[in-house]
């Protein structure tokens, strides 16, 4: 009996996708139906059932966690969505945006002007005063970050986040990244949030970078 061949590194099928370095598995059982209705796209799209099924499972947690904000945060995204839209209309002959805002210094700096000029439009009237006056621990408090002045507190908030953006991964513990135990409660709500930031560095990340 001939020795059975071992598959090539590389070898076997190729993904028809574009969602690459996969290392987990997920084993379920599904209705008739939604196999079916996963076929259908199959053919539709050329994708594998596997892209095609891990394409709206990231779908369905972005679309979850966009439900899960308030009603002004969600119509401010709204309306950031929008902006985009108006800022690069022009199309192409092929029907696709002729500029992209990411790669693009000028668009983008359009759109970003765009977005301060929109809020400027919806700024509560009063006078600008630290909330520090009225709550003197705020003032000394270091977990909730600065409160001496909106320049003050936006510049910790950009930090904080950008930290965030550049190191989340999906797949992470909170502990592992934040460098110490993180309590349950708040466990898990950290780890969908860094599933989130990676998810939003993957999509505002220009491709070939």
């Amino acid at each position: 009996m001939a020795p059975k061949k071992k598959r090539a590194p590389g070898g076997g099928r190729k993904p028809s996708g574009d969602i690459h370095g996969k290392s987990s598995s997920l084993s379920t059982r599904i209705t008739a139906e939604t196999r079916r209705a996963l076929e259908t796209e199959r053919k539709a799209t050329g994708l594998s059932i596997s892209q095609i099924a891990e394409r709206l499972m990231m779908v369905g947690l972005r679309e979850k966690r966009a439900r899960e904000r308030n009603d002004p945060v969600r119509a401010l995204c709204y309306i950031v969505a929008e902006l985009s839209g108006l800022i690069c209309n022009m199309k192409s002959e092929d029907g696709k945006p002729a500029f992209d805002w990411r790669t693009d210094p000028f668009m983008f700096r359009a759109y970003q002007l765009a977005i301060q000029g929109f809020m400027d439009t919806i700024a509560p009237p009063g006078d600008v005063v630290s909330p520090a006056v009225a709550q003197p621990v705020l003032a000394t408090s270091t977990f909730w970050g600065p409160h001496d002045s909106p320049e003050k507190r936006a510049e910790w908030a950009v930090t904080v986040l950008t930290a965030l953006y550049q190191t989340a991964r999906g797949d992470a513990k909170a502990s592992d990244v934040l460098g110490f135990n993180v309590p349950a409660d708040m466990e898990t709500a950290m780890e969908r949030d860094l599933y989130g930031m990676a998810q939003a560095r993957a999509a505002l990340t220009p491709k070939g970078r």
